[in-house]
């Protein structure tokens, strides 16, 4: 039998996301380059490969989170399109992660993530019935490996995984988004 942890949601931002990666948001966006017509700022995107730039989907369904993957070697950047929250789950462990060492993130349909390099992470839980589109940076490689895992069984040079189906499941806690919100 499956047990559910809650996990609590936070709500993104630069400073409590820092130890998984970084956030893209307007309302962080801090200019470091001024050109003729544009400004810009820079995050450190690491790419072992030929960069893979993919769309994808996140249907709507029940947010209960068993399975996660960390990616040694390069980092990965989830770009939303439809302006739809989700929920992330993230741990930065060395070791094959426990329910406790889980976080969980609400992430506005705005803000684009960059999630570190041996960071361990959920897919996207879109928070709408119409599901999310996401546009995926990473590398050829590992897309690769995971999409020939898919059919062949467990990826294993470019992707590590780990499954608690049967075990555990994540399912989000909103306590915290209540109290930030005066509610």
């Amino acid at each position: 039998m499956t047990k559910s942890i809650s996990v609590l949601i936070e709500p993104v931002s630069p400073e409590n996301f820092r130890p998984f990666g970084h956030i893209m948001a307007r309302s962080s966006y801090t200019p470091e380059f001024f050109g003729p017509d544009y400004s810009s700022a820079r995050i450190p995107l690491v790419l072992r490969g030929q960069a893979d730039l993919t769309m994808l989907r996140h249907p709507y369904g029940p947010v209960a989170c068993s399975t996660f993957e960390k990616h040694p070697t390069i980092t990965e950047v989830r770009v939303p399109l439809d302006n739809v929250p989700s929920i992330v789950f993230v741990a930065d462990t060395k070791d094959i992660p426990q329910p406790e060492d889980m976080r969980g993130f609400l992430v506005d349909g705005e803000t684009a993530m960059l999630i570190g390099q041996d960071i361990w992470h959920s897919a996207s839980f879109p928070l709408d019935p119409r599901g999310a589109h996401f546009i995926l940076v990473s590398d050829r490689e590992t897309e690769g490996e995971l999409e020939a895992a898919g059919e062949n069984g467990p990826p294993s040079v470019y992707t590590q995984m780990v499954d608690w189906t049967g075990r555990f499941a994540l399912v989000p806690d909103y306590a915290r988004l209540a109290r930030a919100d005066g509610g």
